[in-house]
């Protein structure tokens, strides 16, 4: 119940469904070790619906939770790897980010990369993307179609009637 609060407190959603979607998120995060697999979640709207509000209230929420504009792909599968956050992007993503995306969905799917190691020979390094992704983007012609069987979409509303006024600190909750 605290969980749902303090999303409403801040967020103002179309459906009671998209408000438990959320809420399910959060909790989710703190628990995505335990599973095999999840959807990426897309805060959907029109501009100034409450995307970028929703996905921060949500990140700042969940476990370890990350808000990035535009990453590369270097950086989200090595904070990923490193940290195991719930990652939320803002706005963009590069084509490379859509493709850890299609990976990072699922347990035990690995990104090869070349490392350098000792004395300057490399070596192959398999990073992890696997965890809870969402994304609040207005323009979904990024998403292919196997990208979008990934995919479950919030949609937002364009109401800030009894909610907050700005975008929470991640320090709020």
């Amino acid at each position: 119940e605290d969980v749902r609060a303090n999303i409403k407190a801040f967020v103002n959603f179309r459906d009671e469904i998209d408000e438990i979607k959320a809420c399910l998120r959060v909790i989710e995060s703190y628990f995505i070790d335990l599973f095999g697999s999840t959807c990426i979640v897309h805060f959907a709207g029109h501009q100034g619906s409450g995307k970028t509000r929703a996905n921060a209230t949500i990140i700042f929420m969940s476990r370890k939770g990350w808000l990035l504009l535009n990453p590369s792909d270097a950086s989200t599968f090595r904070i990923v790897e490193t940290l195991n956050p719930t990652i939320g992007i803002d706005e963009e993503f590069t084509s490379n980010v859509r493709l850890v995306l299609k990976g990072g969905y699922k347990k035990g799917l690995g990104i090869a990369r070349m490392e350098k190691i000792k004395d300057g020979k490399f070596a192959v390094k398999l990073y992890n993307p696997f965890t809870c992704y969402n994304l609040s983007l207005k323009d979904t012609k990024v998403f292919d179609d196997q990208l979008k069987r990934r995919i479950t979409t919030i949609q937002m509303i364009r109401n800030t009637k009894g909610v907050e006024a700005y975008d929470p600190s991640p320090f709020r909750f």
